[in-house]
């Protein structure tokens, strides 16, 4: 018997941030498909 084990996925980002004024920008967040998931009606194609 193997006992249920989880794997934990930290995605990064970085921010820039412009000297002049302080904005701040981040990439957008990538869609991320698990295999063998099943899409729900909330799923983008």
């Amino acid at each position: 018997m193997i006992p249920r084990q989880w794997k934990v996925i930290q995605t990064v980002r970085e921010k820039f941030s412009c000297r002049t004024c302080e904005k701040i920008t981040q990439l957008p967040a990538r869609s991320i498909r698990l295999p063998g998931a099943v899409p729900g009606p909330s799923c983008c194609p």
